[in-house]
């Protein structure tokens, strides 16, 4: 087991995202208090497009978009494509509500 300690400004974040709530928003915004860099996955959204591009707008917060709905693996695994091998967390946005400040 290893004991080492990261610096977790350096951490990417990976969210899947299908059809995003306002929820979404208000848990980037959380995030952004404690990570530099967010990518967030649109696998495919009908809805929500508008929380999509609101959130696009945020420094250090980049969107993947795919053209149809794919699930969250695939999401999850375009996500690792894009950033390679960098120490990440993957985080559902039903989780949301349970990210104290």
């Amino acid at each position: 087991m290893s004991n080492a300690v990261y610096n977790f400004e350096e951490l990417v974040i990976l969210i899947p995202a299908y059809n995003p709530s306002k929820t979404l928003k208000h848990f980037v915004h959380k995030l952004k208090n404690h990570f530099s860099r967010i990518i967030i996955i649109n696998d495919g959204s009908t809805q929500g497009l508008d929380v999509i591009d609101e959130i696009s707008r945020l420094a250090g917060v980049e969107i993947l978009t795919h053209p149809q709905n794919r699930g969250k693996g695939a999401a999850l695994k375009s996500g690792f494509n894009r950033i390679g091998k960098i120490d990440t967390i993957s985080l559902a946005e039903e989780f949301a509500n349970n990210i104290q400040e």
